[in-house]
């Protein structure tokens, strides 16, 4: 449930994100930490690998946070998506104002859909629905 991770964005004031976008010919994701009151990246960067620029977050901040349920539902919503159309997938969790926001955006080629949610177990719950 990445209980560990919430914590540390509601502790530091940051946001993270996970992106994949077909378009680009390298570096396909992007996978940051966002320092909210500073308005800069903490960590990350666009990237080839999700967990190896996980890792480096992990040391940079030097955290013990688990990025696994977030991974998984994020490549939940991946696998499920058309891999015959040029698409863009955005899973963030947003600090503000003493809680996090949970967003799930998707453009499929014109297609967009955003989902906004209260709580991480609304996401996976809608996740587990939609793209289940």
């Amino acid at each position: 449930m990445c209980q560990k991770l919430q914590i540390f964005l509601k502790e530091n004031k940051a946001n993270f994100l996970i992106k994949y976008d077909s378009v680009r010919e390298n570096n396909k994701y992007t996978v940051m930490l966002f320092d909210t009151e500073k308005k800069e990246r903490i960590a990350g960067g666009d990237t080839n690998s999700i967990n190896e620029t996980e890792q480096n977050i992990l040391n940079d901040t030097r955290s013990d946070v688990d990025f696994d349920g977030i991974n998984e539902l994020f490549y939940k919503i991946q696998n499920s998506l058309k891999k015959d159309v040029d698409y863009v997938l955005m899973l963030s969790m947003n600090y503000s104002e003493e809680y996090l926001d949970y967003i799930i955006y998707v453009d499929e080629s014109g297609n967009i859909s955003h989902n906004k949610f209260d709580s991480y177990k609304e996401l996976e719950d809608f996740v587990g629905e939609s793209y289940g």
